[in-house]
């Protein structure tokens, strides 16, 4: 018991991290999507290229999936408590 709890007081800075990053990318993205064209037609032309290229395309394509989905899910929370914690860095590091 004593060594699952230990891996787990170690991962959660880790996983911290990571809801920072994907939401920051989260934020990028949607930025993104309002202003320049670019980055649409680059999501577009990196789509058509992954589904052209076969079973190595299929599974790029399921990691980037996955991928996206992991981000959509921490993203939007982790944005919402660093909005609502109103500047006060700590507090928003012990809430994630």
């Amino acid at each position: 018991m004593g060594k699952k709890s230990s891996y787990i007081k170690k991962m959660k800075p880790l996983i911290k991290i990571y809801k920072i990053i994907t939401a920051l990318w989260l934020a990028l993205l949607a930025l993104g999507f309002i202003f320049p064209t670019n980055i649409r037609q680059n999501i577009i032309f990196l789509y058509q290229e992954i589904s052209s290229n076969g079973d190595i395309g299929f599974q790029v394509g399921i990691t980037i999936v996955f991928t996206s989905v992991v981000i959509f899910w921490f993203a939007p929370k982790t944005l919402w408590k660093l909005i609502s914690t109103k500047g006060k860095i700590r507090n928003f590091w012990n809430d994630l």
